[in-house]
């Protein structure tokens, strides 16, 4: 008998876990290092950390990227501290370049493995249908962007491991009136976003706020005892992720964040007549909202959505065309279902919570993803937006239960009948998302 974390995992549950792991390792394994955007840049981290025994500051020439004058270093790095681990333990066996390079990429897959793990957990929590968890996950973790994300080294998977967790004890700690253990589950999680990618900021500022209003409305707790929670998650952040804003406050002047440092230095680089690279800012040449968002030239809302589902190697490896159609429809289906929903039928406090939390983090996401590229630095990426994906899953998944689909992945219809079975709404999804991710596997070989 399963026991304790596990407890509640069905065999096809456990069966997804196993195969995200096994397509990101794989694709770890044979993916080479040119169509893998910013690795080469992110590994100068993990290498430096894996020689050394020692964290950069972002000072270290040997950390410092050519064509930008500075080091990622400067920016949160938890990837690849975990990422030269692994290299350490394979290193104990064999010191093969290729062997090390698989090794630093081992971060990304965990990452989404750990992913698809606490997407499950929370998928249990929310709804009653004993599918629908595998459906909430699947939608995530089979996204062909999110595993190409879990196939070599980067900041996404991490982030995206720790807005899973965040999620998963944020709906734990409403439930438990915030008991001392999930908000340090909470805490670890908002710790791991902290130290992995600024693109999920929203996400913990979010967070941050709605779990102030929902400890001061718990009638069952006391000031008190709302400080002392609120204490707790402050202490374990301050330990878990303080450090490194710390360390850059005092080695960079006051700019605990480094984004202030690193303008400077590209400043300079471009003053010196470097360009091999230049931030491009469609605002500051004069580009119109409408020509940005609409224009062949720039159609930014087409490629961000359409890097959110799958786009490969440097941006320069598309799908076909209908297969972006699918994925279109699916998730309109979603959102339009929920809508439909959440008009005819009021959702309960936690959902409307957790609701709340995606909503504003995924828009938050996005807008600060819309300014950075309008106002500073053009680039359409759906891996700095790929967090949204929790939401769309979510009101997917919402929409699927509360409209009282046959969902049954473990049973039988009333009749008993197996064509009707395997005709309900949850199987034509899975065979759908598996489909579409197959195709998309066969697209994926031009990166080799």
């Amino acid at each position: 008998m399963k026991a304790g974390f596990w407890k509640e995992f069905t065999k096809k549950e456990i069966a997804l876990i196993i195969a995200v792991f096994g397509i990101c390792f794989a694709g770890a394994m044979i993916l080479p290092l040119k169509p893998c955007p910013d690795e080469g840049a992110r590994q100068l981290l993990s290498n430096w950390i894996f020689k050394t025994g020692t964290l950069p500051t972002g000072n270290e020439p040997e950390t410092i990227i050519q064509s930008y004058g500075f080091s990622y270093a400067l920016r949160p790095y938890l990837s690849a501290i975990v990422s030269a681990l692994f290299m350490k333990i394979v290193s104990l066996f064999t010191n093969a370049p290729s062997a090390l390079m698989i090794a630093s990429r081992m971060c990304s897959v965990c990452s989404i493995t750990v992913c698809s793990v606490f997407c499950i957990k929370l998928g249990h929590k929310l709804f009653r249908k004993k599918n629908l968890p595998l459906i909430f996950a699947m939608f995530i973790c089979l996204m062909p962007q999110v595993l190409f994300l879990g196939m070599y080294q980067n900041n996404d998977s991490i982030a995206l491991a720790s807005v899973a967790i965040i999620l998963y004890y944020f709906w734990q700690g409403y439930e438990s009136h915030w008991s001392y253990k999930n908000c340090a589950g909470l805490a670890v999680g908002l710790s791991i976003a902290l130290l992995s990618y600024y693109t999920i900021y929203a996400w913990i500022l979010m967070c941050g706020i709605l779990v102030l209003i929902s400890l001061l409305r718990d009638k069952e707790l006391s000031k008190a005892e709302v400080l002392k929670r609120l204490s707790l998650i402050a202490a374990i952040c301050m330990l878990l992720a303080g450090w490194f804003f710390i360390r850059n406050a005092i080695y960079h002047n006051g700019d605990f964040l480094g984004t202030a440092t690193e303008w400077k230095i590209w400043e300079a680089v471009i003053a010196n007549g470097n360009k091999d690279h230049t931030y491009y800012s469609p605002w500051k040449e004069g580009v119109s909202l409408i020509t940005f968002l609409t224009e062949k030239e720039f159609y930014w809302l087409r490629i961000t959505f359409m890097s959110v589902i799958g786009v490969f190697g440097n941006m320069d490896i598309l799908n076909p065309a209908e297969m972006y159609g699918i994925y279109y429809a699916i998730i309109l289906a979603g959102i339009l279902g929920c809508l439909m929903v959440v008009l005819n039928r009021k959702p309960e406090g936690k959902h409307r919570y957790l609701m709340g939390l995606m909503f504003c983090s995924s828009l938050a996401t996005f807008l600060l993803h819309f300014i950075q590229s309008y106002y500073r630095d053009y680039e359409p990426q759906g891996r700095y937006i790929i967090s949204i994906l929790f939401f769309m899953s979510y009101m997917f998944a919402y929409a699927m239960e509360h409209l009282e689909l046959r969902l049954s992945i473990n049973g039988r219809t009333d009749d008993g009948n197996l064509r009707n079975r395997l005709f309900t709404p949850d199987y034509i999804f899975i065979v759908i998302w598996l489909a579409l991710l197959a195709r998309s596997v066969i697209t994926m070989r031009y990166m080799l």
